[in-house]
């Protein structure tokens, strides 16, 4: 898909649910960021590639404008915040996801603290004995070869 189709798709599937001027404001701001990507020697092709479908892109747009967004304006940038450039993909991380992924860490953390207390507390009595023995040996065996 080239730009002028990518546009030109953008521009038909937002073409009567959103006001001219924010259909005009997000094809300007969409024909920018290919044009800024064209000059850090990207090809436009794969820069397109990048966006994925211009339908899915009005979607989402006509979504954040239908949630209070700018006329669209501020929905087009918003899109670009979120866009990983190296792998082409759309994402938002929701805050319960964010919230559920730390309580996952925490908890794995919990669990390794656990196991790893629990084989101390295994192994202690065995080892302190066997290592203070090992130091009164070292000790004496030490202060009998200085004579």
């Amino acid at each position: 898909m080239t730009r002028e189709e990518f546009l030109q798709g953008l521009k038909e599937a937002l073409d009567g649910n959103m006001d001219a001027s924010a259909i005009q404001e997000n094809l300007n701001y969409y024909n920018e960021y290919i044009n800024e990507e064209v000059r850090k020697e990207k090809t436009e092709q794969q820069v397109v590639d990048t966006l994925g479908d211009s339908w899915a892109i009005a979607q989402t747009l006509l979504e954040a404008d239908e949630n209070g967004a700018d006329g669209g304006a501020a929905a087009g940038s918003s899109y670009g915040t979120y866009m990983k450039e190296e792998e082409g993909r759309v994402f938002e991380i929701p805050w319960w996801k964010k919230a559920l992924f730390i309580l996952a860490v925490v908890l794995v953390i919990v669990v390794i603290i656990s196991f790893v207390a629990g084989v101390i507390r295994i192994l202690a009595p065995i080892l302190i004995p066997l290592l203070i023995a090992m130091l009164i040996i070292r000790l004496i065996g030490g202060s009998g070869s200085q004579r």
